[in-house]
């Protein structure tokens, strides 16, 4: 007969508290929620059964693979983020319950901008928890930097979420407008060719590929009438996203730009430091490279009324303004 799942529990939690693991009990609990399916209740319910041997095994190598900090999004293959599952896969940008604050930041900033959307914003907007304390190069704040807002003429909500990683940024704020029944499309931009095939997976699970188009771009989209070839565009639209004809104007920007000063990078946990992409934490030697550049970007893709929500490291809110 098999180990029973208590005693293999208790095995796991001495192995994560000898890899230095901060609460492994609570590790312990989060990794076999993640691996099994089994909340905490179904654990303590299901504690004196034996686990099949094949099952004990396959559990054991991941309960080594986190033990080694790698980040349970990756061996659990995905993470959850403002309450939708998304994929996630090796070296990319993890989502964090940190930067849930920018699609609420979002959603408030369209109530004004779309005619009867406040109720509607508030009935979506969920309560979003504290960020944990991650070290302070980890602490998040948010900024918006904007025009004057109007609202649009009958037109869909237009939004770009650049450096999009797995995508979580903007495709939960589409689904929410989706839910809310307010009419938008998404543009999705990133530079690694992985991040992309991530997020169209993302879209496609979520049944919002039709609203979304996707670019291999840095930073900000091409545009085609500047230089045709500029650019890689894995969506699903025939037509560019940035022709001449579109003017490429966005009513809301969303971005979570590398921003750990160069040498902090090894400083953070080791969870991000040794495993996460280096080119979505690296923000120069001040950590401002890309706010510079979308500082300088945002006047030529925001619309009249448009809004740019950017998540920040802590202590860069006054140097960004």
């Amino acid at each position: 007969m098999g180990i029973s799942l208590r005693d293999f529990s208790r095995k796991i939690t001495e192995l994560f508290a000898r890899s230095g693991l901060d609460e492994p009990r609570v590790e312990t609990r989060f990794f076999l929620r993640e691996m099994t399916g089994l909340e905490l209740e179904e654990q303590l319910a299901r504690a004196d059964l034996p686990l099949a041997e094949e099952m004990e095994a396959d559990l054991w190598l991941k309960a080594k693979r986190r033990a080694a900090r790698e980040p349970l999004a990756y061996i659990a293959g995905k993470a959850w983020f403002y309450g939708r599952s998304f994929l996630v896969k090796a070296n990319l940008l993890v989502p964090r319950p940190d930067s849930e604050v920018l699609v609420e930041a979002a959603l408030e900033e369209i109530e004004e901008m779309v005619p009867d959307a406040s109720a509607a914003v508030k009935a979506q907007v969920p309560e979003v928890q504290e960020p944990k304390n991650q070290g302070a190069a980890q602490e998040l704040t948010d900024m918006i930097l904007r025009e004057v807002p109007t609202t649009p003429d009958n037109k869909p909500l237009s939004i770009l979420d650049s450096c999009c990683g797995t995508g979580c940024l903007g495709l939960s704020l589409l689904a929410e407008l989706r839910d809310m029944d307010i009419a938008a499309g998404l543009h999705l931009v990133d530079l690694d060719d992985l991040a992309l095939q991530t997020a169209k997976e993302n879209a496609a699970r979520l049944d919002l590929l039709d609203k979304v188009s996707l670019e291999k771009s840095d930073l900000w989209p091409a545009r085609i009438d500047a230089d045709a070839s500029a650019g890689t565009r894995l969506g699903v639209r025939a037509e560019p996203v940035c022709s001449p004809e579109s003017d490429c104007k966005y009513d809301i920007i969303l971005c979570n730009p590398p921003y750990i000063p160069g040498r902090d990078i090894f400083a953070l946990m080791p969870e991000v430091a040794m495993w996460e992409s280096k080119i979505a934490l690296d923000g120069g030697p001040d950590g401002l490279d890309f706010y510079r550049r979308l500082a300088d970007g945002c006047k030529d893709y925001l619309a009249g009324s448009g809004v740019m929500i950017l998540e920040l490291g802590a202590g860069q809110a006054e140097q960004v303004i």
